[in-house]
This record gives structure tokens, C-alpha cells and sequence, in this order.
């Protein structure tokens, strides 16, 4: 499975879904659209980083989701439309 999936994707995405696949994972984090394809395809669940910061906040482990993301942003190259940054606090509650 792995060879097919490093055609399509990077190093680190097969290894995360196949690491998924072989210990029965409740839940993969992955953000590349081509992986979540594959992971649906392969019946893994699966979030990405915005959806798992969404989900710390309405559980209460972090009290900020702006901060986060601007970080992301400006720190680690992470790219998001400006209307799904505004979109993403407004689920979060800060807008």
C-alpha cells in the first residue's frame, strides 16, 4: 500500500496513513486534501489541525484560537484563506 501512496503523496502523509492503518487508529490528523482523499477511500476517520484546535477549544483545553492560528500563520507557514480564518473563529467563538 505504501509505494502506491508515496505517487500521490509526501513521505510523511503515506507514513501517517499507513501507520493508521496498521495500528487501527480512532483518528488520523491530516491537512493535505489528496491524503484525506486516500484516508476516506481507506475508511479512516480523520481531522485537520484547524478542526483539532476547534475541538481543544470547545472542549475547554486551550482558551484561544486566534493566537493559535495567527502562529501557524506567521511561524509555521501554514496557509488559510482569509475567509476560512474568519470562518474558523467564528465556529471557535471569536469573532
Amino acid at each position: 500500500m505504501a509505494d502506491a501512496l508515496k505517487l500521490e503523496l509526501d513521505e510523511g502523509e503515506v507514513e501517517a496513513i499507513a501507520l493508521s492503518v496498521v495500528i487501527g487508529a480512532e483518528l488520523l490528523l491530516i491537512d493535505e486534501w489528496r491524503g484525506r482523499e486516500i484516508a476516506d477511500h481507506l475508511g479512516l476517520k480523520f481531522i485537520g489541525i484547524l478542526g483539532a484546535i476547534i475541538e481543544a477549544k470547545h472542549k475547554k483545553l486551550i482558551t484561544a484560537v486566534k493566537s493559535l492560528l495567527d502562529n501557524l500563520i506567521s511561524k509555521a507557514g501554514f496557509w488559510i484563506s482569509n475567509n476560512f480564518y474568519n470562518r474558523v473563529l467564528q465556529i471557535a467563538g471569536e469573532s
